[in-house]
Order: structure tokens, then C-alpha cells, then sequence
């Protein structure tokens, strides 16, 4: 290994870390991360591969915190900003999540995520119908994007269209079988409260 004969090697420690990372080892590849940054003048990659492993730890401020350094470095990264945004809304902070939307929203192709999370968002807001077509576009753009389909299906039934939800949360589970899916399948058929069915697989978008 570098490693045994140069413990500086940011290369190194930062390949260490995404072999750590998708096998699971999360604070393996951390501690690897940390490496990588130690040793290396300021690039953004392992600040981005840090902020994704902070948030699998459940650590959501440092990890924004890596988010926005990876942007102070490098503000075309739009992952590091769709990211950062999806952090924000889970956390409540819609407007810090509109704020990296916007920008997103604003390219030439918008991403799928970036748009089923803007439906998410205007699902959160009370705007079922323009959050319907939001998911619709990220759907046209992205047809195996799962989150997308069940989050249409949410727009649906709060529009009052349960067959409609029922066969795009149908598509959902045949591209990923979700127990929040199947539990919302079960709501609209035993015909629940509108209050009873959530937005499913936010985390994805």
C-alpha cells in the first residue's frame, strides 16, 4: 500500500475511503475522508464523499457544512447543491431548500431529483396540483426514478384521483418494493384520510 510508505498521500486515503463507503463501513471511510483533507490542498471531492457519509451517520450539520464547502470550492457542483437542498428540506428548512432549487431549476435540463424535489416542496406547501406536474416532468425525464412515482401518487389522491394513485404507486413498487409504499397502497384501498397518505421516498429525490 502508498499508505505504509507515505501516510500524506490524499489520493490514497480518499481511494481507502470509497472502498470503506460502499461497503458500508462508514466510519472507516470517515476517518479516511478526514485523512484525504488533512493532507491535500482544498478539492472538493472529499468533502463531497465526507457529507455523504455524515449524513448516513445521521450527522446532517457537518454534513451540510462539507456541502457547503464542496460549493465555496467549486459552485457548478450541482450534486453537492441538489444534496444540500434535500438536507435542508428534511430538516424543515424549505426556505434554504428553495434557495439551491432555484439555482437548480434554473439549467438548461433540470435534473429528475432536482425536480421531484421541487414537487415535494410545493406538496409541503399546500400546491397539489402544481406538484403534480413536477413530478409528471421529473417522471418524463427520469421513468425509473421510483420517488417520483410515489410522490405523484400523494399529488394525486390529495387532488382527489385514487385510481390515478393507485397506478403510479404500482409503478413505485415494481421499481422498488417499499414498505411506505405498500402502506400507502393500503391506506387509499381501504379509502383513508387524505391525512393518512405521506409524500414516500423523500429521502431519494
Amino acid at each position: 500500500s502508498i499508505l505504509g510508505l507515505e501516510s500524506s498521500n490524499s489520493e490514497e486515503h480518499f481511494d481507502r475511503g470509497l472502498l470503506h463507503q460502499s461497503a458500508g463501513r462508514f466510519q472507516d471511510a470517515l476517518a479516511a475522508s478526514d485523512a484525504a483533507i488533512r493532507w491535500s490542498p482544498p478539492y472538493w471531492e472529499p468533502h463531497f464523499n465526507r457529507a455523504q457519509i455524515l449524513a448516513a451517520l445521521g450527522r446532517p450539520e457537518a454534513a451540510l457544512a462539507d456541502h457547503d464547502r464542496v460549493l465555496e470550492l467549486d459552485p457548478e457542483q450541482d450534486d453537492a447543491r441538489l444534496n444540500r437542498a434535500l438536507l435542508h428540506f428534511e430538516r424543515g428548512a424549505h426556505d434554504q431548500a428553495q434557495g439551491d432549487l432555484d439555482l437548480l431549476l434554473a439549467r438548461p435540463r433540470p435534473s429528475a431529483k432536482a425536480l421531484c424535489l421541487h414537487g415535494l416542496l410545493l406538496l409541503k406547501h399546500g400546491e397539489a396540483g402544481a406538484a403534480l406536474q413536477r413530478f409528471s416532468q421529473a417522471i418524463d425525464d427520469d421513468h425509473a426514478l421510483a420517488d417520483a412515482w410515489a410522490n405523484r401518487a400523494s399529488a394525486h389522491y390529495r387532488l382527489g384521483d385514487a385510481g390515478a394513485a393507485l397506478r403510479d404507486l404500482d409503478q413505485a413498487i415494481q421499481l422498488r418494493p417499499d414498505p411506505d409504499m405498500f402502506h400507502n397502497r393500503d391506506r387509499i384501498l381501504r379509502r383513508a384520510d387524505t391525512s393518512a397518505v405521506s409524500p414516500a421516498g423523500v429521502s431519494a429525490c
